[in-house]
């Protein structure tokens, strides 16, 4: 926390490409998960109501990064089955959860808009616990 967030460069599961970088000047959340999740699972709905503020050039941007998912399908259908509409990443040999010190999942990290970790929460999110993250980015509260 506090410093400048580890630079990543993925593909989504569609095979587009996305990279920190280009998301400069918005404020970013980046959420570790996988599909066997429980903790995963609970906080997928906070994830999907936060996801619809992703709007125009300056607003907040939400991005899934599998980790340690053994199914890319299990995936798809987890993000089919909380109507996520956000794009999730492929992290092979989960290299940039490695750059970041993740652990276990869910883990999300709150990036500012000027590219620096804010916040780091470990475990399912609450709606609380979302909140705190958000406030510490400047993006508003859900």
């Amino acid at each position: 926390m506090g410093k400048s967030a580890p630079p990543l460069t993925l593909q989504t599961l569609d095979g587009s490409t996305i990279s920190l970088v280009s998301l400069q000047g918005r404020p970013v959340i980046l959420n570790f998960w996988a599909s066997w999740c429980g903790p995963c699972r609970e906080e997928a709905p906070l994830f999907r109501e936060l996801s619809t503020r992703q709007t125009g050039q300056e607003g907040l941007v939400v991005l899934g990064v599998l980790y340690l998912e053994p199914s890319e399908q299990n995936a798809r259908d987890f993000i089919r089955e909380y109507s996520l509409a956000y794009p999730n990443l492929r992290d092979p040999g989960t290299r940039t959860g490695i750059n970041y010190g993740v652990a276990g999942v869910p883990e999300t990290f709150f990036i500012s808009a000027d590219g620096v970790v804010q916040h780091v929460d470990r475990g399912g999110l609450s709606r609380e616990r979302l909140n705190i993250g958000l406030q510490k980015i400047g993006v508003p509260t859900l």
